[in-house]
């Protein structure tokens, strides 16, 4: 087993909730603190700024999204430093990638 399908089975074992997250970081590729300001108060999110509508519509109804993103802090998915948050390794944001839609990947 290769670590994409391990990470990719690991990930589909959080909830809808928390796979959106992670799927909005993979669009996205990292977070930064103005990204997320304005993923919280849905302000300067624009659908053709977003290649997926999986992740636009995450973006629009997410409530929980620094909590979420502490968690995966927690779990060693992503990294939080001072200029936002990101995946801790690539192969992390591939697997959560291969989780999107096809149709729907940018």
């Amino acid at each position: 087993e290769d670590t994409v399908e391990f990470m990719s089975r690991k990930v589909l074992s959080f909830n809808g909730e928390a796979q959106s997250v992670l799927k909005i970081a993979a669009c996205l590729g990292s977070l930064s603190e103005e990204v997320i300001e304005s993923l919280i108060v849905i302000k300067n999110v624009e659908k053709e700024n977003i290649r997926s509508t999986e992740c636009f519509n995450a973006c629009r109804n997410h409530r929980n999204l620094l909590k979420w993103l502490d968690f995966f802090v927690n779990e060693g998915l992503i990294d939080h430093t001072i200029s936002g948050y990101s995946f801790a390794h690539d192969q992390i944001k591939l697997a959560v990638y291969f989780l999107i839609p096809e149709k729907e990947r940018g």
